[in-house]
């Protein structure tokens, strides 16, 4: 979803920070997105944001958003400029990373293909005796269109069927059997971008229900489109003589359908002719031929129907992911393996139906340098994320008034927030900001969650099946409120063979081993999910929801695949209880209670229903690599005062403000701390008194030397006599 861009500050630049820099020399950036202005294409005023941004922000990578309404980023106009700029913001110390995704071209693109265009097929239920059905089109629009660009139009319509067939009155079954094509006895009377309009016949059996299929083209490359992968490739190769240093792509998937379109009393598809020919080829079935089936319950035909739903929606995914995966390959190609690919993959901010027909629900499968969600996504999905991509820490994009309490929560989860600019002019802000930068100077690992709440991919995307719409968010939640963080993930992560079982017999999933994972609503799994557990001997093993079909809607006796150490539950509140007390019993160490709700409180997204688990703005968590965090700002957004405190049972004796984090080699002696406001510090073996308060980490290297980063010019005497190593960071 999009953020409210209208936003303005120095009227041109939208900058907000991604991260900090190691000290180690493994740079993470610190990123900053910047919206280009339609009329500074033609002035050099651009040359002055840049002086502002490197002489005043600590920025050095700039994701920049080229959405203008007259030109496309496949004109000479804006690649001329983005050449001229980068190679000036190079010599600065400035990195770019322009948005070359295609939508910024579908002008272009219909132009060079103007029949490969996205579709949006709608099916219209009318009685018997209707003289004619009238279709409407959704005006689709986004990020990508609004007030800067034109909207994902329609452009055309077309017929493409009407059958008619009888309904079961009480189940609303339809009688395979009576279906009858009558497309030939109907006629096109008007057929424009905003209006298709049919006329029936009239002595059409009284009790018959009359199915009118049509489409309408719209402003959007045919994501099945033969030419896709090829245009997009020349166009991130177009700039490929710009000084930039990588390129981003956002919230890409099919247009968006929002939850309101699904009151328009249509039933809607996405489809195109090459959308059928892939179909075809995976099923050796007509998309168009399945399209009733599909959308409509048919007697004795549940099994074949789910197949084609699965079918369907897996293909959504699997093209989603190939043509995001090969944005990423080829930026690489053209840019170097140093170059950055950015910005999220996540569009609706919750795992479900709504995520599912944008992309088919594919965040974990999509490549990028760094785990990045957007909005209100849910904290076990960011945290998820980070594991897949061997992230450091993920990153939120978020802007709301609430702002001070996602900053807070999100750095004792692991993450970061991406900031509007506006925002950090707030001085409270950015003394928080500056004390949530120092973690970066010591970890480079992502939150610890020992649980992992596994949820079947194919049922929360099948409208036909008992998981439909559902991720386990809720189970998942329930283990962060309880103190035990939890990575939800999906079963599909099974299948592509990210998820393993170590030598060990723990599930693992990048770095993170976990003591207890959840099977959540297997149903339409095949039996390979069942048999990856055989081998976990370690992990603690439960199962909720039925599990009697596999994809193909084939029964499945996969219960009796499953380890009979796997514990299954009918209720998953029941399971939910019993784990949380085996987790006690194996003594798996608890972190802070997520007491805060993620919802719609602040976020206002029309129609958006979903709340989750967050964590509040005081308490403690624990990183993969060992680092123990403890943060406090409930009371004061620059940071609430830390006093001493245990460790994992390390006595850490500190007077600090905001945020403390500490690590311990096996021997109980301090590898590295960071503190905000530190005034005075003692633990394994390291003391510290300052006479004023200053924003300070310390980090020992593979030398077994000190290393220190400070957040001011002037260094007290009592650090330089730990060490003589110190980077000063703005």
């Amino acid at each position: 979803m999009r953020k409210n861009l209208l936003i303005a500050f120095l009227a041109a630049a939208f900058v907000w920070p991604l991260a900090a820099q190691n000290h180690d020399g493994k740079d993470l950036p610190v990123m900053g997105v910047w919206q280009w202005n339609q009329r500074s294409l033609f002035d050099d005023s651009y040359y002055g944001v840049i002086d502002k941004i490197t002489s005043e922000t600590p920025f050095d990578l700039l994701v920049n958003f080229m959405r203008f309404p007259q030109y496309e980023v496949s004109s000479p106009v804006p690649h001329d400029k983005m050449k001229q700029m980068s190679e000036y913001a190079l010599k600065k110390g400035l990195r770019f990373a322009p948005d070359l995704d295609i939508r910024n071209a579908r002008v272009a693109f219909m132009e060079r293909y103007p029949d490969q265009l996205q579709e949006m097929l709608r099916m219209l239920e009318v009685e018997a005796g209707t003289p004619e059905v009238v279709f409407a089109p959704i005006l689709l629009s986004d990020h990508y269109s609004g007030s800067m660009m034109s909207p994902h139009k329609p452009v055309g319509s077309h017929l493409l069927r009407v059958v008619t067939y009888k309904k079961d009155p009480v189940s609303s079954e339809i009688d395979g059997t009576t279906v009858r094509d009558i497309t030939d006895r109907c006629k096109v009377l008007v057929s424009t971008a905003e209006n298709l309009t049919v006329s029936l016949p009239t002595d059409i059996e009284p009790g018959l229900t009359v199915n009118a299929i049509m489409a309408f083209d719209h402003l959007y490359p045919d994501l099945f489109s033969p030419q896709i992968l090829t245009f997009q490739q020349e166009l991130i190769r177009m700039y490929a003589d710009c000084s930039v240093s990588g390129v981003c792509k956002d919230e890409w998937g099919f247009p968006p359908y929002f939850p309101r379109y699904y009151r328009t009393g249509y039933t809607d598809f996405w489809y195109s002719p090459n959308y059928d020919a892939a179909y075809r080829q995976r099923t050796g079935r007509s998309l168009l031929d399945d399209i009733l089936l599909i959308g409509f319950p048919m007697k004795g035909q549940a099994a074949e129907r789910i197949a084609a739903i699965n079918q369907y929606t897996r293909l959504t995914y699997d093209r989603n992911v190939q043509i995001e995966n090969d944005f990423y390959k080829t930026v690489k190609e053209t840019f170097g393996e140093d170059a950055f690919v950015t910005v999220h993959s996540t569009w609706w901010p919750f795992p479900d139906k709504i995520e599912a027909r944008k992309n088919g629900l594919d965040w974990w499968a999509v490549k990028r340098d760094l785990a990045q969600t957007d909005e209100v996504a849910p904290f076990s999905a960011r945290t998820s994320l980070c594991k897949k991509l061997d992230s450091p820490v993920w990153y939120n994009m978020y802007y709301k008034i609430d702002l001070p309490m996602q900053m807070w929560s999100s750095a004792l989860a692991g993450g970061r927030l991406d900031y509007l600019s506006y925002t950090l002019l707030f001085p409270q802000y950015m003394e928080a900001e500056r004390k949530i930068h120092l973690l970066n100077f010591i970890s480079e690992a992502p939150l610890d969650c020992p649980v992992a709440v596994i949820f079947g991919h194919n049922g929360l995307r099948n409208w036909a099946a008992d998981g439909y719409d559902d991720s386990g968010v809720q189970v998942a939640d329930a283990f962060w409120r309880a103190g035990y963080p939890a990575d939800l993930i999906p079963s599909s992560e099974i299948e592509n063979g990210s998820l393993k079982v170590d030598s060990e017999g723990y599930i693992c999933y990048g770095r993170q081993r976990y003591q207890a994972a959840v099977l959540y609503q297997p149903e339409l799994e095949n039996l390979a999910v069942a048999e990856f557990f055989k081998d976990v001997k370690s992990t603690l093993l439960y199962e909720t929801g039925p599990w009697t079909r596999d994809f193909n809607g084939q029964p499945l006796d996969a219960m009796n695949v499953l380890p009979a150490s796997m514990q299954r539950y009918e209720d998953y509140n029941i399971l939910i209880q019993n784990a949380l007390l085996d987790l006690e019993k194996t003594g798996t160490a608890k972190q802070s209670e997520a007491t805060g709700i993620l919802d719609n409180n602040y976020f206002k997204l029309r129609d958006f229903t979903h709340a989750s688990a967050m964590p509040g703005t005081t308490g403690h968590s624990r990183m993969l690599d060992g680092t123990y965090l403890n943060v406090a700002a409930t009371r004061d957004v620059s940071g609430d005062p830390i006093h001493d405190f245990d460790a994992d049972g390390h006595e850490v004796k500190v007077d600090a403000v905001g945020v403390v984090a500490v690590r311990f080699d096996d021997k109980g002696k301090l590898v590295a701390m960071a503190a905000g406001g530190l005034k005075s510090f003692k633990a394994g073996g390291l003391s510290i008194n300052l006479p004023e308060r200053v924003n300070v980490a310390l980090k020992k290297g593979t030398d077994g030397r000190w290393h220190g980063s400070i957040q001011q010019e002037e260094i007290p005497a009592a650090l330089t006599k730990i060490t003589g190593d110190w980077k000063i960071v703005k």
